[in-house]
Formats: structure tokens, sequence, C-alpha cells
């Protein structure tokens, strides 16, 4: 088959950003996962040269409502110059080039926020989107991210249209390290003695712990955040300690009940 490609030139301030013709098809295959020849590696190297891009993937916000490709498609690369973009899985890939959203800072939230709004909005899209890259050739890690924000985004928030994967790579990780299973699955013996300690009590142990955690075991900024005084929650942690049968002190066994209290906080969210 042959399939025929459309060069693109576009200006942007004092740069003049070419799109390789065929591009869309190299990242299809990579995405593919078919084999691309060191020469079509090199062109995506040459055309990520100097640049730094997004991964975006469009999703309609009515599931059930037909995405016109070749609409959106034309919509997005007018809206973004020297972006392009193609349907893949039955949603709409973008690949968005900062240029002209990045400032003197390198900071290009704020900008891309306003000009994806605007889009979203008008074409009942939603949108997750990666973390910023200029390789190409590893675009199948970008876009897992940008579905990963589109998944977890949509699925704790219902006011905004876009969803960044930064905002949500700790529950991704999360889940991916949970493997599927429900928190419990991993709860060390103490901690379901605080659990079942706050369903009869006024004081609730599992607040304290996250508290006393997040403000990094300091006494005095627990102290303030639970407004309790300092010697009461010594005399509160103590008593957890001896209930959890863990070291608090022990990095290890406190990242692993940290990573546990945060599973948890997710589940909730997401119930």
């Amino acid at each position: 088959a042959i399939a025929v490609y459309r060069s693109r030139y576009t200006t942007v301030g004092k740069f003049e950003l070419f799109v390789y013709p065929g591009i869309e098809q190299l990242l299809q295959d990579l995405l593919n996962g078919l084999p691309v020849s060191p020469r079509n590696i090199g062109i995506l190297r040459k055309q990520a040269a100097d640049r730094n891009y997004v991964c975006i993937v469009l999703h309609s916000i009515n599931p059930f409502t037909p995405i016109y490709s070749n609409f959106i498609c034309n919509i997005f690369e007018s809206n973004f110059p020297g972006s392009f973009s193609f349907l893949y899985d039955d949603d709409i890939l973008g690949i968005l080039d900062l240029e002209s959203f990045t400032d003197k800072n390198g900071e290009y939230v704020p900008a891309l926020n306003a000009a994806l709004s605007s889009m979203l909005n008008s074409l009942k899209l939603t949108a997750g989107i990666s973390n910023d890259f200029s390789d190409l050739e590893n675009l199948p890690i970008y876009y897992a991210q940008a579905e990963s924000a589109h998944r977890n985004g949509v699925a704790t928030v219902d006011t905004q249209y876009y969803f960044y994967f930064s905002s949500y790579a700790l529950m991704d990780m999360l889940s991916n390290t949970l493997g599927g299973y429900p928190a419990e699955m991993y709860y060390p013996k103490g901690l379901k003695k605080l659990l079942e300690h706050d369903e009869t009590s006024n004081v609730n142990y599992l607040e304290t712990l996250k508290t006393y955690l997040e403000e990094n075991m300091s006494l005095n900024r627990t102290a303030e955040a639970l407004y309790v005084h300092r010697s009461t929650l010594v005399d509160r942690i103590n008593r957890m300690q001896k209930d959890l049968s863990i070291d608090l002190d022990d990095p290890n066994e406190r990242l692993q009940l940290m990573m546990l209290l945060k599973a948890m906080e997710v589940e909730d969210v997401l119930k």
C-alpha cells in the first residue's frame, strides 16, 4: 500500500518547525510494537531535535459519541503549530510541540491549559497529558502516561477537561504496586488493630498516624495540625506504636506503611 503524507512547515517566533512526512505512521508502528529501522529511528530523532513535546490522548466525553478523527486532527494541528496527530485505538493521539507555550522560565502549563480548555470544551473532549519529552522513539511510555492520567483523572475529578500524568503518577504507581489487589491484602496485623480501635473510639488513630508521617514525624507540627497538646500526642503515638508492632524509625517499614495509607486513601476516593 502507498500512503500519501503531507510535509508541514510552521513558523513559531524565530523557529520554523518542520514535520517529517510519514511521521505518524512511524509512531503508530512504535505503538504497535512493530520493528522500526535504524533509518526511521534517525528520522524520529531529527524530528525531535531541540524540541520538547507532550503526548495528549483525546477522548470523547460521551463514550457513545463517535470521534471524527480527520476533523479533530486538523483542528489539533491548526491550534498547536508544529504538532501532529492521528487516530489510535479509537481515540486521537496528539504529539504537541511546546515551543509556542513555553515562557522564559521554561513553564508551559498555564498557556497550554488556556489553549486546551477552549478546544476541549468546544469539541466535547477530555484529555490525558504525559510528562514533557524529546525522545519520540520512547513514545509508548508517554502514551501510557497520557492514558493513565486520563483514566485516573476522569475517575476522581468531574470538573475539568484535561489531566496531567504528574498529578496522578503516585496513584498509578500504587495501583501497579498492589497488582490489582485491595490494599487490605497488605495490611500488617497492627494496622488492623488501629482500624478496629477507631470503630469504637472518639480518638482516630489512623488520622493521627497519617498526620504524624506527613509531618515527617515532627511532634510539634503534628500536635498543631491535630489541635492536641504535645504530651497527649506523645502518649497516643506510644500506644499506637505498641499496637502497630512497627518501628517507625525503620525507613523500609515506614515506607510500607505510608504506601498503604496512601493506597487506602486512593481506594476511598475511587469508591
